[in-house]
Order: structure tokens, then C-alpha cells, then sequence
């Protein structure tokens, strides 16, 4: 007796439990990351159809639980269900918005209270004409029908899986837009405006670690861009396979040309040989990995070994600043700064990409943050070593006039 009474209660929890993940989503109201509201279902074979979906039973689905979902990379196809109520009389339009840009493969369908089927697909791998709204986030419009549509949804990506979903009116959604343009405008407008005043100083004093560091802040530019969509959004939209292999690309020529920017900032060549020798086999190494992915790996694993790649170069970098400090070089203090931002940045952004810690807006934007301290330390790094060399100068000629 003692035991029907505990299954029954351990039965009746379940129930309750279920019960709240399967809450419908009243769309009278704004929904951010709805994750905690979603149905998981993981097909290994990235092969299955809707209809072999609808006949999997209640338990293979397990509740996300968190606000956006995230997994390691993966081949696997993620399935999500969910239920929306529409209070209204009428339709209710609403846009179904994906985060992060790079979704390759999303499909959408909605099925009404009156079982109407209506479908959608889009994503980076389909062309940009298919969104809805103009905007880099993959995104849907659908008329909701009175009362309770069930919604599933199926995300591929060869890129990190991470995936947040809302479901908004257009005009609450780009208002929100507005703050989002705030915080573009000041990482953007930051680098772009140390950039322009780096190179009108290589220029004027045509020193080659200006040079790099004007590449070096380009490359972020173009790997930020490409990965959070402006690239397909303004240049590449018709041309998916291009935007999709330069969020990847973007990132090695970024690893490169900070890795000859530290090489002739730090003067590896003249003050140690075996660290010069060491970045010229990373920048090989960087080179071949791209190459190679390329030609015999694919994206998958072209995009994957380059976030792995990218964190291992940003330790050593800091590595190598460090040890040129301790050594005596003056002119390192303000570039380990500066590495040491950049450093933490986009070690806490691979590290949310790849799942490895969890996800949140600051933890994914770290790298874009710790960008904007780096380049403004590194500014301040380049004019700090051209005051050192100037005093340098000064006392040579000094000591010179005292000879003669």
C-alpha cells in the first residue's frame, strides 16, 4: 500500500511538472529567450521529418530549462515544441526571431487549434530575400489563429549551437533594436576611429607595428561583422556560402595579424629568437589549419578549429607580453594591458560558444568589450613605445655630442 502511495505521488508530481513546461506562451505580452517555455528533442540522425517528430511520445521530448539553449558542436539536429495562446478574437501577427546570426538551417512550423499546417525555413545557409524584416537575426511572420497553436522547430547549425528564440510584435521588436544600436555604435565607432587615427600616424612615423595594428583591428572588424550577420545584411546577401566560410575566415586572419602585430610591436626578432620563431610557426600553423579545413575538413570543422585555435593564441600572446615585461621591456606594460583584456574577452566568448560556461548576453558579447579595452590600450602601447624610442634617441645623440 505504502508503495502505490509513493508512485502515485511521484505520478502526480511528474504530471505538475510537465504541466509547467508546457504552459502556453500568451502572446499578449513580449516574450525574450523563451527556452525555459521549450520541449528539447536531440535527432542524432539530423535526418528526421516532422511527421516521424509528431509520432515520438512525450518522453523522448525533455523540458529545456534554461532561457536559451546551447549544446558543444554537433552534427545532431535539435528539435523544440511549444504552445502559444492567442487571447484575441482575431489574428494576432507576431515575429518569430532567432539569436545568433549564424543559424545555419532553420524550419518552422505552426500548427493552428483548427490544425492548420503552415511552415517556414530560413537561416544562413538559405538566401537573405527569405527573412521577413530586413535584419542580420534569422527571423518569421506569422498570424497567429485564435486560441492554441503548437509550434515545432528544427535548428542545424555547423557553427556553435546556441540558440535564442523570441516571439514579438515588430514594433516592440525593433525599439529594442535601438538600445542594440547604442552598443554597435560604440564598439564599432571606438575601433574604427583608433583605427583611422593609428594609420594616419603610420603615415607620419612609418613604423611597421602601426602597420600591423591597423591590420590587426581591421581583422576584428571583419570577423565581427561577418559572424554577427552585417556582412550577409549589407554586402553578401546573395550569397549565403560566402558569408558562411568568412565568419570562420574571419577569425584565422584575425589570429594572424595579431600574432605579427605582438611579433614586431614586442621586437621578438631582435630581443628573443626562439619566441620569433615560435609566432612564425603559429602564423604557419594558422595558415595550414584554415587551408587544410578547407580543402579536406569542411566548415564544421574549419569553424570549430578556429575558436579552439583562437583561445590558445590569445594565451600565448599574453604569454609572450608577460615574459618581455618581466625581461625589462618597457614598452610591454601597456600592451599585457591591453592582451590581458582582449585575453579574457575572448577566452569568456569561446568558452559560452562552445557550452562550456553558461550563456548570457555579457558572457557572449566578452569578446566585443574586451576588444574595445584592448584597442584603446594598444593605442595608448604604440604611442608609449614611440615616446621610449624617441628618449632612447635623445640619449644616444646626447652621449654622442659628449664624445665628440
Amino acid at each position: 500500500m505504502q508503495n502505490k502511495s509513493i508512485l502515485l505521488f511521484l505520478f502526480c508530481i511528474s504530471l505538475l511538472y510537465g504541466d509547467i513546461h508546457l504552459k502556453a506562451i500568451d502572446l499578449s505580452v513580449p516574450n525574450h529567450a523563451i527556452g525555459q517555455s521549450l520541449l528539447e528533442y536531440e535527432d542524432t540522425t539530423a535526418s528526421m521529418t516532422l511527421a516521424k517528430v509528431r509520432q515520438l511520445t512525450k518522453n523522448h521530448f525533455k523540458p529545456l530549462n534554461k532561457a536559451v539553449a546551447s549544446h558543444p558542436f554537433t552534427k545532431s539536429a535539435f528539435w523544440y515544441q511549444f504552445k502559444v495562446v492567442n487571447k484575441e478574437d482575431s489574428l494576432v501577427t507576431r515575429l518569430i526571431v532567432f539569436e545568433p546570426a549564424w543559424l545555419d538551417s532553420v524550419n518552422i512550423t505552426v500548427i493552428s487549434s483548427q490544425g492548420q499546417v503552415q511552415t517556414y525555413e530560413g537561416g544562413n545557409i538559405y538566401p537573405y530575400s527569405k527573412r521577413e524584416i530586413d535584419h542580420y537575426l534569422t527571423n518569421f511572420k506569422h498570424d497567429f489563429e485564435p486560441g492554441i497553436s503548437t509550434v515545432y522547430l528544427q535548428v542545424k547549425t555547423r557553427d556553435p549551437f546556441i540558440v535564442s528564440l523570441s516571439i514579438l510584435d515588430e514594433s516592440e521588436f525593433l525599439s529594442g533594436q535601438v538600445e542594440e544600436s547604442v552598443y554597435i555604435g560604440l564598439i564599432y565607432g571606438g575601433i574604427i576611429s583608433m583605427l583611422f587615427y593609428n594609420l594616419f600616424l603610420f603615415f607620419g612615423i612609418k613604423q611597421r607595428y602601426y602597420l600591423y595594428y591597423v591590420l590587426y583591428l581591421s581583422s576584428f572588424l571583419i570577423a565581427n561583422a561577418s559572424y554577427n550577420g552585417y556582412t550577409y545584411m549589407y554586402f553578401l546577401s546573395d550569397y549565403p556560402t560566402v558569408q558562411n566560410w568568412l565568419q570562420s575566415s574571419g577569425i584565422y586572419l584575425f589570429m594572424i595579424t595579431a600574432l605579427l602585430f605582438a611579433n614586431s610591436f614586442l621586437n621578438l626578432e631582435k630581443y628573443h629568437q626562439i619566441l620569433y620563431k615560435i609566432t612564425g610557426f603559429l602564423i604557419f600553423l594558422s595558415i595550414s589549419i584554415s587551408a587544410l579545413t578547407t580543402l579536406f575538413g569542411g566548415y564544421h570543422y574549419h569553424v570549430m578549429l578556429s575558436i579552439i585555435t583562437v583561445m590558445i593564441v590569445s594565451i600565448y600572446i599574453f604569454g609572450v607580453a608577460l615574459f618581455s615585461w618581466l625581461d625589462g621591456n618597457r614598452s610591454a606594460r601597456f600592451f599585457l594591458l591591453g592582451t590581458t583584456s582582449g585575453l579574457i574577452g575572448a577566452v569568456i566568448t569561446a568558452l559560452t560558444v562552445m557550452s562550456l560556461i553558461p550563456f548570457s548576453y555579457m558572457t557572449y558579447k566578452a569578446n566585443d568589450f574586451g576588444m574595445l579595452i584592448d584597442a584603446v590600450l594598444l593605442s595608448i602601447a604604440l604611442s608609449d613605445r614611440v615616446k621610449i624610442t624617441l628618449e632612447k634617441t635623445r640619449i644616444v645623440e646626447k652621449e654622442a655630442k659628449t664624445d665628440v
